[in-house]
């Protein structure tokens, strides 16, 4: 048996859509577990200690979506719980750390609904917060509607979303941060991001503007971009990226699913 667990409300919306593409049965609630059987599980940092137990006491076996984005600050217990299990992994760049350690890992893309694009957007930008882009936008009298992103303030997830479905463009400073970008590019947004050299930008690329961040002077270089920019469609966003990643995780299921029979 294979399940979709979540101990963390914050992964609905993603794990909605695994449940989707899979049709897996997904728990929200109570867990009652099955002896040797495996769960794709959000939100284990909020329940190592249950985790742990339960794949002593049941035989069980975890893929891990990890939850937390900076691996020096993983308790002992999380980091116990990866390394004997399997870790799907949203930020490209944690891949090679997480061999290092001797964690089994996969790179895994948190899908989302797509939301059709509103014909009024207010927000102009919205972006992730640093002192870099807090000046740009605050000494450019061009961008006068601008939000700095959900992450730096306590909003819902719905909120979070509604923020996305209300912006033209959303700037991600955090480089090899694809589920941000995914998030934007669900909710009919244009996305910016931080130049990396990593073969996943190449494969971003019509549905991203990628700059160094770091080295823009004024947002004008910005906003030349994105009038140059061709912009693929949503649907061929789902044909490739979205493919992609199901391809690649739905081959680690089976062979999981086999070895835990």
């Amino acid at each position: 048996m294979i399940e979709i667990l979540i101990f963390d409300p914050k992964y609905i919306e993603t794990a909605n859509c695994l449940y989707d593409r899979t049709k897996l049965p997904i728990s929200k609630g109570d867990w009652k577990p099955e002896p040797k059987s495996v769960y794709i599980v959000y939100g284990a940092q909020k329940q190592t200690e249950l985790l742990i137990k339960a794949k002593q006491a049941f035989n069980l076996t975890y893929l891990i979506v990890n939850g937390l984005d900076n691996i020096n600050k993983w308790s002992n217990e999380y980091t116990h719980l990866c390394k004997t299990n399997i870790v799907l992994e949203p930020i490209f760049d944690n891949l090679t750390v997480l061999k290092k350690m001797n964690i089994p890992a996969e790179y895994f893309l948190n899908e989302y609904y797509y939301y059709k694009p509103k014909s009024h957007k207010p927000i102009d930008f919205l972006y992730q917060k640093t002192k870099s882009l807090d000046y740009l936008f605050k000494n450019n009298p061009e961008v006068k509607n601008f939000q700095a992103d959900f992450d730096e303030l306590d909003y819902t997830i719905k909120q979070k979303t509604d923020f996305h479905i209300l912006s033209k463009t959303v700037i991600v400073w955090k480089k090899n941060d694809w589920d941000s970008i995914n998030k934007a590019i669900s909710c009919g947004c244009k996305v910016v991001s931080n130049t990396v050299s990593t073969d996943m930008m190449e494969m971003y690329k019509p549905y991203v503007v990628f700059i160094n961040l770091d080295e823009v002077k004024d947002i004008t270089e910005i906003l030349e971009l994105l009038d140059q920019h061709n912009f693929k469609s949503m649907e061929e966003y789902n044909k490739t990226i979205i493919m992609y990643s199901i391809n690649k995780y739905m081959d680690l299921i089976k062979n999981v699913l086999i070895q835990a029979q």
